[in-house]
């Protein structure tokens, strides 16, 4: 699609590039009667749309701009200049849900009971966000089978109730999940499994996010991050974030 977006705007004015975006996403939008504008990872599964970071580079306004052109809802922001930075103080308590099978090895201190949803949150009071930890293969599995995508929605749901949310953090890019697994040798297909990640998106705008990572390094530090600055961040959208570089850690 962005070979095809950057033929397409060739030699084209900023006003025709601006009108193609929004006539793109209002098509779409119109075709799948959407109520919230999709987050980032959403539209890098979208092969129809020039996703949001092509967005943000071509479109007056941003990302963000174009949402309110679309009169679409969007809990989550793009209009990010900084984000805190990583200084987590080291007295703090994480919980670990007691069936977590490859428990990341952290460096703070770590308690291990049953979460009612996620694998990983914080001990005390008033926490909002707890983590979703998957490997890649965990990813395409939860995804992929009928059953644990119910099981997973439903995890979503019990999250929703008490308005607590879930940050799901993947062991691995966004390409390497999509597409540098050998798809070939699976009886389900990339396009099925973006399209199950748009639709939880879409089933709980306001309860969860995705964000794919550089591998299980990157998610060891990224898990602590999330869920010690937990309101401060949680409606940004990760992924954007994520790759533009605003977030260190």
């Amino acid at each position: 699609m962005k070979k095809y977006f950057l033929n397409a705007i060739e030699n084209k004015t900023p006003q025709v590039v601006q009108k193609f975006i929004l006539n793109s996403y209002r098509g779409y939008s119109d075709l799948k009667k959407l109520q919230y504008a999709p987050n980032l990872t959403e539209t890098m599964t979208i092969k129809t749309l020039p996703h949001a970071e092509t967005v943000e580079k071509y479109y007056a306004g941003g990302y963000s701009q174009l949402i309110k052109d679309l009169q679409l809802k969007s809990f989550l922001r793009y209009e990010c200049a900084t984000l805190p930075e990583n200084n987590i103080p080291k007295d703090i308590t994480i919980i670990q849900d007691s069936r977590e099978r490859k428990p990341l090895k952290l460096p703070y201190e770590t308690i291990v009971k049953k979460l009612d949803f996620g694998d990983y949150s914080i001990d005390r009071s008033g926490q909002v966000v707890n983590v979703e930890r998957k490997s890649v293969s965990d990813f395409i599995s939860s995804f992929s089978s009928n059953a644990n995508f119910e099981r997973f929605c439903r995890e979503m749901e019990r999250a929703q109730k008490i308005d607590k949310y879930i940050v799901i953090v993947v062991e691995g890019s966004f390409s390497s999940t999509f597409y540098a697994n050998n798809w070939m040798r699976r009886s389900i297909n990339a396009d099925f499994i973006g399209h199950r990640l748009r639709t939880l998106c879409r089933r709980f705008p306001t309860t969860t996010q995705v964000i794919f990572t550089s591998g299980r390094k990157e998610a060891a530090k990224m898990i602590p991050y999330i869920l010690y600055f937990d309101k401060e961040i949680y409606d940004i959208d990760l992924q954007f974030t994520y790759n533009k570089g605003l977030i260190k850690i």
